[in-house]
């Protein structure tokens, strides 16, 4: 399927064409080319290096993300610079049984999440050219959950601003 888009957010429309899906049926992968004007022709990008994306012109950023069948979730943010789409922060949500020390108790790091499951939160921001874990140590406390929802739901957050859960299920924290 072809669509027009303003892919780079600079006024023109640009072409995505719906490509394939990965092996998770939900996963979309496109093919996209700027128009350049310069050059007077489409260009293409890297835009199928983002898994179901999204764009969000208020932020101007595009937004990629998927989830599997094992509570592994990841969510990512693009811009476009000089001619390409670049990763500037990613998210990863992961719910595991094994986030338990011997004795049963959660790791320090890790908040419950769906179905009882511990999950860690990974957040990462490219700075200096590098992605770079930035997301603090939590403690699962209530003041620390109401900081990670903050940070996650708050109208400033770049995640989820506003509240907006995504494809996450409600109750996952």
């Amino acid at each position: 399927m072809l669509f027009f888009d303003d892919l780079n957010f600079d006024g023109y429309l640009d072409i995505h064409l719906l490509s394939r899906t990965t092996s998770n049926i939900t996963s979309f992968i496109n093919h996209g080319y700027v128009w350049n004007p310069e050059l007077g022709q489409f260009v293409r990008t890297n835009l199928d290096e983002i898994v179901n994306f999204s764009l969000d012109p208020e932020m101007q950023v595009v937004r990629g993300g998927w989830s599997s069948w094992d509570e592994t979730r990841e969510r990512t943010i693009w811009k476009f610079v000089d001619g390409e789409f670049v990763m500037t922060n990613e998210l990863w949500l992961r719910a595991s049984e094994h986030y338990r020390d011997e004795d049963g108790a959660l790791w320090h790091n890790y908040l419950i999440g769906v179905w009882g499951l511990p999950v860690l939160i990974t957040e990462r921001e490219l700075i200096d050219g590098e992605m770079v874990d930035v997301w603090p140590i939590i403690t699962y406390t209530d003041e620390g959950k109401a900081t990670m929802y903050e940070h996650l739901f708050g109208e400033d957050s770049i995640w989820f601003p506003g509240g907006g859960l995504g494809d996450l299920p409600r109750g996952w924290m």
